[in-house]
């Protein structure tokens, strides 16, 4: 049987296709040098040319989480309320307000403010942490590294 993740002390191999790496040692390949004992199963042997990935299993958890999240989240503009109150949309900006006999009282917001502002926004953390970083980088590496031991000559008695 062909397994595709691969565990073993706390970090899981995953291979891309099937038949890229194998549980047990695949008789196409030679067997020169030292042979993989039988109980050992759990360590993949990659086939000649491929480069399986090595995630660690705390990585591999989350992109697993976040994969069922986006499965089971529906899509923008698809909320219950949403689709009650306004039908079906393909957005998440606010439409218009409209009173009884269905009158704009107040017109929806701009899409186009809203990506600035969420574009802007995600520019000023990056310009923020990447100063943080240039900034405070040298500083930490002078705090880390030990100050050499001052000499001192001994003074002869009189």
């Amino acid at each position: 049987m062909r397994k595709l993740v691969q565990i073993q002390h706390g970090r899981a191999t995953v291979s891309p296709f099937a038949g890229e790496s194998d549980t047990l040692p695949s008789p196409a390949l030679p067997a020169t040098g030292r042979t993989i004992p039988r109980r050992l199963h759990l360590i993949a042997i990659p086939a000649p040319g491929a480069t399986p990935v090595v995630l660690p299993v705390s990585t591999a958890l989350l992109w697993l989480t976040g994969t069922v999240l986006v499965a089971i989240l529906p899509p923008l503009g698809h909320l219950a309320d949403n689709v009650r109150e306004f039908g079906v949309q393909s957005t998440e900006t606010p439409l218009p307000l409209r009173n009884a006999q269905g009158t704009i009282v107040y017109p929806g917001f701009p899409a186009d403010i809203l990506f600035q502002f969420r574009f802007y926004s995600v520019a000023a953390q990056l310009i923020l942490w990447t100063t943080i970083a240039l900034v405070f980088a040298p500083l930490a590496g002078r705090l880390l590294v030990p100050k050499p031991a001052k000499i001192l000559e001994a003074v002869p008695a009189t």
